[in-house]
């Protein structure tokens, strides 16, 4: 059997990783997006926060930066980003949903900086999900 390439591994990983995130936060089929075409972002709707009545929101990870919460304008612009997870660009899929739930009960939780890193780091970390041993050996 043919090795994947690094850019399948890639693709796999990736989609794989933000595929469980969006199981451990309960969000229905279609209601999270991958964007695999090298911008590597992905979106992952969530039911509506307290803290933002009557607002679309939703998680959204880029490698830059890790998790944020992002929050519908209303007036068809970008969402603006509220505040982030953490310390870490690629928490475990349970971390998140731990995340989500302090938050529900505490605005508090949302950091004012994204998480530490590199994109590189964070890519590897995501290529893991891809489950080929060895992982990938360049990233772009």
């Amino acid at each position: 059997m043919e090795r994947p390439s690094g850019d399948e591994v890639m693709v796999r990983g990736f989609t794989r990783y933000i595929e469980q995130v969006a199981q451990e936060l309960g969000a229905a089929e279609g209601n999270w997006a991958v964007r695999d075409d090298g911008a590597w972002e992905a979106y992952v709707g969530i039911p509506e926060l307290e803290l933002y009545p009557g607002r679309e929101v939703a998680l959204v990870w880029t490698p830059d930066e890790g998790w944020a919460l992002g929050v519908e304008t209303g007036s068809g612009e970008d969402m603006i980003i509220a505040g982030y997870l953490g310390s870490t660009r690629v928490p475990p899929p349970s971390a998140v949903r731990t995340f989500l739930e302090r938050l529900r009960h505490d605005g508090g939780a949302l950091r004012t900086t994204p998480a530490r890193g590199s994109r590189e780091e964070a890519l590897r970390a995501v290529a893991d999900y891809g489950g080929v041993a060895g992982g990938v050996a360049a990233v772009e």
